[in-house]
């Protein structure tokens, strides 16, 4: 079948302000951070499992320890700000059609050798409706060498900041990764807004 292009077709509106990562430098303060600290420590601990990584094809290259932070009440702001600012990202930069927090906020712990290898965030199923990532840092760059947050943007890597109480978000369809932790540890609080299925 032969394609014709039909120049009487109204032209798509573009986004100008588009970009892979934007970062809030101050999202949460030093007070705000040592209270999610404590009240993720609360939580019961696991071990970091990538989605689906028992599946043909994945690496499963994960090693941390997480807590998953349900909403409860005294969760609740902490939601709160992760929604505010995922809200003022997206109408600044991404403008995705979102509908807010999808999961359980996710307080990941890495020690010496561990790391997660390149993933997405976006996967079929229960993840599909993922849209942003928020990454806060609970850790001071100091207390840890390397764990560094890398999102990888065609053939360039973007590393994060890694300044205590700043929020990273980008599109959860980029791949990323928080390479090997060398010494100390490194804390994080991960969430994602989600909206209906790309289309």
């Amino acid at each position: 079948m032969e394609y014709t292009w039909d120049k009487l077709q109204p032209a798509l509106t573009q986004n100008h302000h588009y970009k892979n990562c934007h970062t809030f430098k101050d999202g949460f303060s030093d007070d705000e951070i040592q209270k999610i600290v404590d009240i993720g420590r609360t939580f019961e601990e696991k071990e970091g499992r990538a989605y689906g990584e028992n599946m043909a094809g994945m690496s499963g290259s994960r090693n941390s320890a997480i807590r998953w932070l349900r909403c409860r009440p005294e969760t609740q702001w902490i939601y709160e700000r992760f929604e505010t600012l995922g809200k003022l990202a997206n109408e600044r930069i991404f403008q995705f059609h979102l509908t807010g927090i999808q999961d359980p906020l996710q307080f990941t712990q890495y020690g010496p050798d561990q790391c997660f290898d390149w993933h997405l965030d976006f996967e079929r199923g229960p993840l599909s409706n993922r849209k942003l990532t928020l990454v806060l840092q609970l850790s001071d760059s100091d207390e840890y060498q390397g764990g560094d947050l890398q999102i990888k943007v065609a053939a360039q890597h973007f590393t994060g900041p890694r300044k205590k109480g700043c929020v990273i978000l980008f599109p959860a369809f980029l791949l990323h990764r928080v390479t090997p932790v060398e010494t100390g540890t490194r804390l994080s609080l991960i969430g994602w807004t989600a909206g209906p299925c790309w289309r």
